[in-house]
């Protein structure tokens, strides 16, 4: 044998060895070590409410350390209506997609959607959530076109991984406008009698009915954003005077608040001490806040109806969606028919001093024309979600 081979042998000899050692070492002299449960096991798929403990906003890498808003598009298709639950990482949105009546839920970062419900009720116009999300008030033209029907409706959950269904009563037809109680366990409804509207209170099956308002005027818009206040207000044109009055559901007590003023459309906060509310002028219109103890009215630097905004908890801020410009015309009518769309930003204003923050220009960035309407507020405040008028999707915006 060579020296050559005898080094080469060698050699190889020792590397082999170290080699063993390596594997003897890894594979079985840690024995003491185990891995982690979790590895190895599947999550679980249950669904435990709304929104689910497992639910968690799903963020895309690059935008985990992104500063400032972000802005996501929850659906391609329309919804009639959208509830914004829980708080932290457990915020979760649930909607109703207007062409098949389906409930689906997805978290406001985006992802994936659930769908909770299978219950199939074609054109939906327009549906009111209950905070809690397991319950909705579903409206929808009858076949004559003509015949409004309103279905008040339960989530009902199925064992398992397994779509729940919808079920529940219908409430009188021919409703006009309703409202859901601040805790979502009664509503407030107008029917129209005898040429003008008659207001009543009922529990969400429709039973305990109490007629607690009667006015000549049959067109009104209503709100119930505290326990013993319901606003109601005169369906607004820039033609004709408006006015704005409190009931009291429980004692039926009627209180004016603004009235003589054109193109008057409003909002209240949660606490019913504030009033955003509108004034139209022969081609603008302009935003100002009404305090009702004080009567104190003040004019805010935006430029925008109140359908565009929401109050923050306290009524200490208000977001809104705003439009870059206002084509001359007359507000609210040329808006609400469709005449005039808005190309909007997003803005935050304080209540107490009127300071407006630009927050974004969600037209530009979401690269198409978003006029948004029915602005919901998380209630931490991180996510406002708003459906754009001009298509009906539903859309995301994560806040600084």
């Amino acid at each position: 044998m060579s020296r050559k081979t005898a080094i080469t042998i060698v050699i190889a000899a020792v590397v082999l060895i170290i080699g063993a050692l390596v594997f003897f070492y890894f594979f079985y002299g840690r024995g003491g070590e185990e891995l982690p449960p979790e590895f190895g096991e599947f999550p679980t798929t249950e669904d435990t409410g709304f929104p689910p403990e497992e639910t968690r906003p799903t963020v895309l890498p690059e935008e985990a350390a992104r500063e400032g808003p972000v802005l996501r598009q929850l659906t391609t298709t329309p919804v009639s209506g959208a509830v914004l639950g829980g708080s932290g990482a457990r915020i979760a949105v649930r909607y109703l997609d207007r062409a098949t009546g389906n409930i689906f839920e997805v978290p406001p970062d985006g992802g994936e959607a659930k769908r909770i419900t299978n219950t199939t009720i074609p054109k939906i116009y327009e549906a009111l959530f209950a905070k809690s999300g397991t319950a909705v008030l579903a409206r929808y033209l009858k076949e004559d076109g003509e015949t409004i029907e309103t279905f008040s409706g339960t989530v009902k959950a199925k064992s398992g991984s397994a779509e729940g269904e919808l079920v529940g009563s219908f409430l009188p037809a021919g409703i006009k406008e309703l409202a859901l109680s601040p805790d979502s366990r009664r509503v407030f409804y107008l029917r129209e009698e005898g040429g003008g509207a008659v207001g009543i209170t009922a529990t969400l099956a429709g039973g305990e009915k109490t007629e607690v308002f009667r006015s000549p005027l049959r067109e009104w818009n209503v709100a119930w954003p505290k326990e013993d206040t319901v606003v109601l207000a005169a369906k607004p044109s820039a033609l004709a005077e408006g006015i704005v009055q409190f009931l009291n559901p429980e004692t039926g007590r009627v209180t004016p608040s603004l009235s003589r003023l054109r193109g008057l459309t409003a909002l209240a906060d949660a606490t019913g001490t504030r009033l955003l509310y509108s004034e139209s002028t022969d081609t603008d219109f302009s935003l100002s806040l009404f305090e009702r103890e004080s009567r104190a009215e003040t004019t805010l630097p935006l430029r925008t109806l109140p359908e565009k905004c929401a109050f923050s908890a306290k009524g200490e801020a208000l977001y809104c969606a705003v439009p870059r410009t206002l084509p001359p015309a007359s507000y609210p009518d040329a808006w609400y028919q469709g005449v005039i769309a808005f190309e909007d930003e997003v803005w935050t204003v304080e209540t107490e001093n009127g300071i407006p923050r630009l927050i974004m220009d969600v037209s530009a960035e979401a690269k198409t024309t978003i006029d948004a309407v029915s602005p919901l507020l998380s209630a931490d405040e991180k996510y406002l979600i708003f459906t754009n008028k001009r298509d009906g999707t539903l859309w995301s915006l994560k806040l600084e």
